[in-house]
């Protein structure tokens, strides 16, 4: 059985973000993340720069810059390409534009209308649609739940009929599990500790069971896997930031367990998170005192596993500790997979570079073992140091260090 020993880990800060910023949004494209706008306290600007962060080298640069400024909005992947839309924007107030970037062009407005005109909204985009939900807004019918097609750029469905657009709520953390958005605390009058889930098959939306451990608004949802996310940081009715979290595991469309995990170095209300290569990142947000929070900070989440005693092999796999370690001419890797899977075993470098495939394909039930002599793709003898050994399939990725002397 597979489990994430997260609160046994610790976060770490992994130095600084040039130009901090609070609301803004993060997401991956290939090995990079790209952060993006938000409201600088340090400038006492709002900002349409997109800042990229290389994890692997820890090295930022600006990419390119958004048509407008824009803090607490909306942006997720489509197709490739990033869209955004939303959010406080300076010299508008709220801008009906929903914008795209492809990564290679100046973003570009995509499609406009007057539903876009809001902040401190959740959203998310399943397939080709985009979800927008809440969130405050000047529009007087606004409906509570927006379902947006993007290619055909047409409202699809909305729901308009649990809130008043006076009382939508505010600075929810949402996040996608297979057909359903989890929506998680934000302001419903006070500050809340709810969580809603929206079924995006049925257009259903219903309240679930459980509810977060602490109040919290303004922090962030970030999925790790298939059906876990860790809430990060936020604010409350008596704390302007915290540095908290709550691993949150959903089965069967429903939240079924919710723990402490670590907390973070910096109490941080509206971050910025993503998920990459195994590490959960978080950017910049504001402190306890309304200051900027400089300090990246990564967790790591490398599960481990365990085997029930009355089972002979693993629900889904095992990595066994490379054998010997320390190694100088060569070492042995073994794992056992509980059941037929397409499988990577693969070796990184500590920039997080991968160095060596050992195997890629399908295997069968049971032990596994495979030999490294400490070369690269290309044949090429390695370097002595750290290197990282991980088996991936189905979504699952274990990871072990393992040192190389020469």
């Amino acid at each position: 059985m597979l489990h994430y020993g997260i609160n046994s880990q610790t976060w770490k800060v992994e130095g600084n973000m040039p130009v901090p910023v609070a609301g803004a949004k993060a997401v991956v494209k290939d090995s990079l993340i790209y952060v993006l706008g938000g409201f600088s306290p340090s400038l006492n600007q709002y900002l349409n720069i997109i800042q990229v962060y290389n994890p692997r080298t820890a090295t930022w640069r600006n990419a390119d810059t958004m048509k407008f400024a824009r803090f607490s909005f909306i942006a997720d992947m489509f197709n490739g390409n990033m869209i955004y839309c939303g959010g406080y924007i300076p010299g508008f107030g709220f801008h009906n534009a929903l914008e795209v970037y492809d990564f290679h062009n100046a973003p570009a407005v995509h499609s406009s209308h007057t539903f876009f005109r809001r902040y401190y909204s959740a959203g998310v985009v399943k397939d080709s649609l985009l979800y927008v939900i809440g969130g405050f807004s000047l529009e007087p019918l606004q409906p509570f739940i927006v379902e947006y097609n993007l290619p055909a750029t047409t409202i699809t469905h909305t729901v308009d009929s649990i809130y008043s657009v006076q009382n939508f709520p505010l600075d929810q953390m949402p996040v996608l599990i297979d057909n359903d958005i989890f929506i998680f605390g934000g302001v419903l009058n006070s500050v809340t500790n709810k969580i809603f889930r929206f079924n995006t098959l049925n257009r259903s939306y219903s309240q679930q069971n459980q509810r977060l451990i602490e109040l919290r608004a303004g922090g962030s949802a970030t999925k790790f896997s298939d059906n876990k996310v860790l809430i990060s940081g936020g604010y409350n009715e008596t704390q302007n930031a915290v540095n908290t979290t709550e691993l949150v595991t959903i089965a069967g469309g429903s939240v079924v367990n919710i723990d402490n995990g670590p907390a973070m170095n910096f109490a941080r209300a509206d971050l910025a998170s993503v998920y990459f290569e195994g590490k959960i990142y978080v950017f910049g947000g504001t402190g306890i005192n309304g200051e900027p929070v400089a300090g990246i900070e990564t967790l790591e989440l490398n599960p481990s596993t365990s085997v029930e005693n009355d089972n002979p092999l693993p629900d889904n796999m095992i990595l066994q500790n490379n054998y010997p370690n320390p190694f100088n001419a060569g070492t042995r890797i073994s794992f056992t997979l509980g059941e037929t899977a397409d499988v990577k075993l693969l070796i990184y470098n500590t920039l997080g570079e991968l160095v060596k495939t050992l195997v890629t394909g399908t295997l069968s039930q049971g032990i596994h073992e495979y030999s490294w002599a400490g070369d690269d793709d290309s044949g090429n003898m390695l370097s002595s140091g750290v290197y990282i050994y991980s088996l991936e399939s189905g979504g699952l990725r274990i990871s072990k260090k393992m040192s190389m002397l020469k």
